[in-house]
């Protein structure tokens, strides 16, 4: 059993040289996403961060990078049982179509069997251990529904607990590979994962009541200077701010993606931010709260809040 405080296109706006892309324009096609927040579990202790996790992503998706409030569904606590997230997956084979991308994150516990190595989603209605295991949600099962999907792209985030068997182990992408070619990674399907840790317990609710995989993945979308980002860039940013545990990416195995195929972020025009501000990925011991505005800032000894623009006296020194 896990403790509590572990989880065992259409852009509006974009295009052209003005997204950070000279000579390309943002291919068409929409974005989807698909949110599973599961916080109240039957059987399972209860978890903080997952509604709050998913509400931050999920708001600076809408409002940065050109996805539409009637492409973005959630599924929170009592929602998100195994037939609520099954039918959910059936509900974007339907939906989607083959210009469009489409995210899925969940955020619960999750659990691994020793003996067959078979990881597993636990939603709402989840028995409380492998002989009550009927409403487990297994990664083949997860797998065969992201292959049947019609999307060009799909990116599934996993923040839970022994989410790294849903990789190809041959197929894993290093930092190295970060040198994405857009135009070839929207030619080519791909079907790709990115979790919060390998075979290992994952931390809940520790920075500012957020996951610190969904803290640092927040934090890079908002801060991410250009006009793009890969999912490469956004995995080599986040693992370098995680500590403690290792957030792995690479293809989703047995779901048909093609290699050089990726989900690219597209940032919308009049978004961007200062690039002064992205130097270096924030980490656990170097953020302080503003005392004004509440925002999470790098600790300095004197610092400009981001959000609200006005100086500080670190009170941490």
């Amino acid at each position: 059993m896990a403790s509590k405080d572990t989880r065992s296109a259409r852009i509006p706006g974009a295009g052209g040289s003005e997204n950070g892309l000279p000579g390309f324009a943002v291919p068409s096609g929409r974005n989807h996403a698909l949110f599973i927040a599961v916080g109240e579990y039957q059987n399972w202790p209860g978890l903080p961060g997952p509604a709050r996790d998913v509400e931050k992503i999920r708001r600076v998706l809408l409002d940065d990078y050109g996805f539409e409030e009637n492409c973005v569904e959630v599924l929170r606590d009592g929602d998100a049982t195994r037939m609520g997230i099954l039918t959910a997956f059936k509900r974007m084979t339907e939906k989607t179509g083959p210009d469009d991308r489409l995210l899925i994150y969940y955020a619960g516990h999750g659990h691994t069997d020793e003996m067959t190595c078979v990881g597993f989603w636990i939603p709402h209605d989840g028995g409380r251990d492998l002989m009550m295991r009927e409403h487990w949600i297994n990664n083949q099962e997860v797998r065969g529904y992201l292959r049947a999907l019609p999307c060009a792209h799909v990116l599934l985030v996993s923040d839970s607990c022994f989410s790294g068997d849903l990789l190809d182990p041959s197929r894993t992408i290093g930092v190295e590979e970060g040198k994405t070619n857009c135009q070839l990674a929207e030619a080519l399907r791909s079907r790709e994962v990115l979790t919060s840790g390998a075979s290992e317990p994952v931390s809940d609710s520790a920075l500012g009541g957020m996951s610190p995989f969904a803290f640092h993945l927040a934090d890079t979308l908002t801060r991410n200077a250009e006009g793009y980002l890969t999912p490469t860039t956004l995995y080599d940013r986040v693992s370098r701010g995680v500590k403690g545990q290792m957030p792995l990416f690479g293809a989703l195995e047995g779901a048909g993606h093609q290699r050089g195929g990726a989900f690219v972020f597209y940032r919308k025009r009049g978004t961007a931010v200062d690039p002064t501000d992205v130097a270096r990925p924030a980490t656990h011991v170097e953020l302080q709260k503003c005392p004004i505005c509440g925002r999470l800032n790098r600790l300095k000894d004197t610092f400009e809040c981001r959000a609200c623009r006005r100086e500080h006296l670190c009170t941490m020194h």
